[in-house]
């Protein structure tokens, strides 16, 4: 963007104006406001119809599920203080979560169940959306940063699904990564890439660890900024 100083006009007479140049304080001033406008406020339309802010016309599900990413977060934080990714010290530290830390079962269920939850709020919303047409039209971008927002949620449960490090996460994620080697053509280089290795192993919760606490939780935030 290109600041062009423009010229303040005040009459000067019957029939005349005066012009006076705009002083660099007032360029300064201007070129805030429009940065703060463009930069800040771009994700938020200035006006909102009325019509729009029925219940029934959302139901609230897209509210339900940012406040279910929120509690998410905050459960997901906390639980990360006393939990340690490593094979030999991962089942322990949910152990210990679970029955010595302080709140640490109230947690712990919230992250669980509201992760499940969540999938169920999201993709009733997205079948809301889908039935009365809305992704049609000017929002259609909406709709594919939704698609890709329930994709980050579904891989999100899934690489959780392993941390706590017992028998059912290890089998259920040693079967469910063992799909992706019969992909033609790169299946197997992409199997040891998701694992860390070709069996399931310390890499692989290395692995998991860092997209479900790190990774995946930023591209969540980022793309709901675009999607509200």
């Amino acid at each position: 963007m290109v600041w062009r100083p423009t010229l303040h006009c005040r009459p000067a007479g019957p029939g005349k104006l005066e012009t006076a140049p705009v002083t660099s304080r007032t360029t300064q001033l201007t070129g805030v406001k429009s940065v703060k406008k463009n930069l800040f406020l771009h994700t938020r339309p200035r006006t909102v119809p009325v019509a729009a802010l029925r219940f029934r016309l959302t139901w609230g599900l897209g509210g339900a599920a940012a406040l279910m990413v929120i509690v998410q977060l905050i459960t997901g934080v906390l639980l990360n203080f006393s939990y340690e990714a490593t094979p030999l010290a991962a089942y322990a530290s949910v152990q210990h979560i679970h029955y010595d830390a302080l709140f640490g079962r109230l947690f712990r269920n919230l992250h669980h169940w509201t992760g499940h939850a969540l999938i169920m709020i999201v993709f009733l919303h997205m079948l809301r959306v889908f039935l009365s047409s809305a992704y049609r039209g000017p929002r259609h971008l909406n709709w594919i940063i939704g698609l890709g927002l329930f994709f980050l949620i579904l891989l999100a449960n899934f690489s959780g699904y392993l941390l706590p490090w017992d028998q059912r996460a290890y089998w259920a994620v040693t079967i469910a990564t063992s799909i992706l080697e019969y992909l033609p053509g790169f299946g197997a280089t992409l199997l040891e890439i998701v694992r860390g290795g070709s069996d399931i192993g310390s890499a692989t919760l290395h692995i998991f660890h860092t997209l479900h606490s790190g990774v995946l939780p930023l591209q969540l935030l980022f793309l709901m900024t675009w999607h509200f």
